[in-house]
């Protein structure tokens, strides 16, 4: 499946679900924005590009997050058999840092 299709609509809503986790605070759109303005984080759309393979699937939510260990993008995905999954992505290199649920 390719991302391109539904990358813009993807991006401008990642950032408006639910409320902060215990585990992380969250990160809104607007501060996102201004760390990839900075350098300091990678574009969104770059990530899903770098890892289209690995994502294999529909991105049904995403969330940035800011954690000891820097800013983690956490994508869950719907894929093709119907398992949803949750990948991890280091903010700043775009690497995977493992699954989730």
């Amino acid at each position: 499946m390719k991302i391109h299709a539904r990358l813009t609509a993807l991006i401008v809503a990642a950032f408006f679900a639910g409320a902060a986790h215990a585990s992380g605070e969250r990160i809104g759109s607007e501060a996102g924005g201004a760390l990839v303005a900075k350098g300091a984080l990678m574009p969104l759309e770059e990530i899903l590009l770098r890892n289209e393979a690995l994502i294999d699937g529909r991105v049904i939510e995403i969330e940035l997050e800011r954690k000891a260990g820097g800013y983690v993008y956490e994508i869950k995905v719907l894929r093709r058999d119907g398992r949803k999954i949750e990948l991890k992505f280091d903010g700043r290199s775009g690497e995977p840092r493992g699954k989730g649920k």
